[in-house]
């Protein structure tokens, strides 16, 4: 059930099918077929090295904090992140982490009611500039039954999952505080400013009204900036929640559907990015303007 193998392959699910085509050389044509042969033929460093090159195709959540001081390498203790950390790299003032986060599910078939563990890697990158920090973690499949095949006459039955995302965000978190303050970051400057300008308009929005939160949901094709200017000269004054963008121009430099909570500090995308640069071109904007 959880054999490297095994692993590799639901860590492999992760990823759009053509791009796991394009990097590996397989027989099969299908992502049933195709992933358990990979498993079997490739090994884990190149794996892993093939996840490095590519987590930016994956769905993703950002979470975005800021330190209270410049981020300082030599402090960081990089050994107390309780997951592998498969590669790291360092660009001028950025450092970037590749981890992976061991999710466990506990879960059931039924009949007969026989209860066991499957346990998933969720592929995180951690990119620290400066006092920015930003975690990105992969979006896992809804379903655990996503990850097996359950036979007809029986039915998966999901008990509790263990060191979920919040769990690790939390751990990685509390490494940081070992030398340093950190918070969420709000976005709301940052947000604010893509939107002012041409880059991206919104097809949802909620914000803080003077006396209640409020949402906008525009109808098919219609975005609020275009569709309800008089509207959006009003929202853009106030602090937003959860928001859904779309890119206005330089379609191909954003993803083509995106969802921020600027007041939390989080970004997610819900579609594979058409290149592996998209949601990072998001949040580097996002963050110069903040």
């Amino acid at each position: 059930m959880n054999s490297a193998s095994q692993l590799h392959e639901r860590l492999l699910k992760l990823f759009p099918v053509k791009v796991v085509k394009g990097q590996f050389e397989v027989e099969a044509t299908i992502q049933a077929e195709m992933l358990p042969e990979i498993a079997a033929k490739y090994s884990a460093d190149s794996i892993k090295a093939f996840l490095v090159d590519n987590i930016g195709l994956t769905r993703q959540h950002n979470y975005f904090f800021r330190l209270g001081s410049k981020f300082n390498r030599g402090n960081f203790d990089i050994d107390a992140l309780p997951m592998q950390v498969i590669s790291s790299l360092q660009q001028d003032d950025s450092y970037i982490f590749w981890c992976l986060p061991v999710v466990e599910y506990d879960l059931a078939l039924f009949p007969p009611g026989e209860q066991f563990t499957m346990q998933l890697y969720q592929p995180t990158r951690i990119v620290v500039n400066r006092k920015d920090v930003v975690i990105q973690a992969t979006i896992l499949e809804r379903s655990a039954s996503s990850y097996m095949e359950v036979p007809k006459q029986q039915k998966l039955i999901e008990i509790q999952r263990r060191n979920t995302e919040d769990v690790f965000i939390q751990d990685i978190l509390a490494v940081f505080r070992q030398s340093n303050t950190i918070s969420v970051c709000d976005l709301n400057q940052g947000v604010k400013a893509l939107w002012n300008g041409n880059s991206i308009d919104a097809t949802s929005v909620s914000y803080r009204g003077d006396k209640s939160m409020t949402t906008k949901a525009m109808d098919e094709q219609c975005t609020v900036k275009q569709d309800l200017p008089e509207d959006f000269k009003d929202i853009i004054t106030r602090p937003l929640s959860r928001t859904i963008f779309q890119p206005i121009s330089d379609k191909d430099q954003f993803s083509r559907k995106f969802t921020v909570d600027p007041s939390k500090g989080i970004l997610r995308t819900s579609t594979y990015p058409e290149h592996p640069d998209q949601t990072w071109n998001i949040i580097n904007e996002i963050l110069r303007n903040n």
